[in-house]
């Protein structure tokens, strides 16, 4: 399954690349497929990069993320959707965010018809950005949302634990 890895500054520093590059070697272990991030720069700017391959041959790209104050990386396991086509792999659009994710999505397809949602992977992940650009409400009530109906079981709580925890750190 997938590998996930990131960074929250506490105090608006950097992170350490040595340290970024040591942490994603390790991730890619749990994904060789493909390999992405998405990033908050040092001015608010939502951004983001993927590609195909193995991050452990392109290590060098972090450093676009070098001004991040906040990061998500993703080492892909491919389970759905060819990781060959960049646009299955991660992070996803969520509209006013990007999501990463580890993990199967059995019921995708039965999500993407309830929601009536328009697919444009064949990434079973794309789903949960789908939804939280979909939903109404706050962005954690949208992501708690999207992550309830694709797991099946309420997350409100431990999500509120995590984001609050983050939100402490920065």
């Amino acid at each position: 399954m997938c590998g996930i890895f990131g960074f929250v500054s506490k105090d608006g520093s950097r992170f350490d690349m040595r340290a970024m590059k040591t942490i994603a070697r390790t991730t890619m272990t749990r994904g060789p497929h493909a390999w992405g991030m998405a990033w908050v720069d040092a001015r608010g700017v939502l951004r983001t990069y993927k590609q195909t391959g193995r991050i452990v041959d392109s290590l060098g790209l972090l450093a676009m993320a070098k001004d991040a104050v906040l990061l998500s990386g993703h080492c892909r396991w491919a389970t759905h959707g060819d990781p060959a086509v960049n646009t299955n792999n991660h992070p996803h659009d969520g509209g006013d965010s990007w999501v990463v994710h580890n993990g199967v999505i059995h019921h995708y397809r039965d999500l993407v018809a309830k929601h009536r949602l328009r697919m444009l992977t064949d990434c079973d992940s794309e789903v949960l950005g789908l939804m939280i650009a979909k939903f109404k409400g706050t962005p954690f009530n949208r992501a708690a949302k999207a992550v309830n109906e694709a797991i099946g079981s309420n997350v409100t709580f431990l999500l509120n634990k995590l984001l609050g925890k983050i939100a402490l750190r920065c």
